[in-house]
């Protein structure tokens, strides 16, 4: 890992997230699942699948551009979530791993900004990464991602807050603060959402966006999310690799 990499004593961040994704068959990930529940199961004891229903509609079957709800196709896609910590009680660390993929989530408080850092995710992530590749026969990665999860509020970022408690958005957050008119700063609805191809070697992508936060106890709180990609990583299976891009993610 590089010395002296990036960081801030009380940092808004309440998440990070690393992930790497590869092609896998789904027979592989079935026959290898109980192996590798055993390996993660004694740290991360907290076993709460996550549940989504998809609606698939089939193009062609419309009627005057309108998806006609009979042709509607609902799919459960389940994602399998070990935790240190159930749900109630704020999970703290998790490992998620549908096929195909391993995401390691860190959660944190601003005020942990000196004990909670990426260093940390990174090690974790990096004793987790080799278990992964072996279990499931990993070849290659396919992508790379990093993702901080921000909430900005009114203790996060007090000297952005009025003394009528709205949040000063526009001076926190100036990428969406450029728009043309006489106007005095940004108001909630907020959802603003920009996408840049990054420069370097790599084929990479930062998103950014910025949503309102649903938890009226924060109000006025916003999210902010920064995802890095590297979409064709030439690293093949190597965890030194990965971890490499991950930094350059950082």
């Amino acid at each position: 890992m590089p010395n002296r990499l990036p960081f801030y004593r009380r940092p808004p961040v309440v998440e990070r997230v690393l992930s790497v994704y590869t092609s896998m068959p789904d027979e592989i990930f079935e026959s290898r699942f109980e192996d590798w529940r055993t390996l993660v199961a004694p740290e991360y004891p907290a076993y709460e699948p996550l549940k989504q229903w998809l609606i698939l509609v089939k193009d062609r079957e419309q009627e005057e551009g309108l998806p006609l709800f009979d042709t509607m196709q609902p799919e459960l896609r389940i994602t399998p979530r070990f935790s240190k910590k159930t749900s109630k009680e704020g999970f703290d660390w998790s490992i998620r791993c549908p096929p195909g993929q391993l995401t390691v989530n860190m959660h944190s408080r601003p005020d942990q900004g000196l004990t909670r850092r990426y260093g940390n995710l990174r090690s974790e992530f990096g004793r987790w990464l080799p278990r992964w590749i072996e279990n499931f026969s990993v070849e290659s990665a396919s992508k790379i991602a990093a993702h901080y999860v921000n909430l900005v509020n009114r203790h996060t970022v007090p000297k952005f807050v009025t003394e009528k408690g709205e949040l000063l958005l526009g001076d926190v957050l100036t990428v969406f603060s450029r728009i043309p008119g006489q106007h005095e700063y940004l108001v909630a609805p907020f959802d603003c959402k920009a996408t840049v191809q990054l420069q370097g070697d790599n084929k990479s992508l930062l998103r950014l966006t910025v949503s309102d936060w649903p938890d009226p106890g924060l109000a006025p709180a916003v999210r902010v999310d920064f995802i890095v990609e590297v979409l064709a990583p030439k690293v093949g299976a190597s965890a030194e690799g990965i971890m490499a891009l991950l930094d350059w993610c950082h």
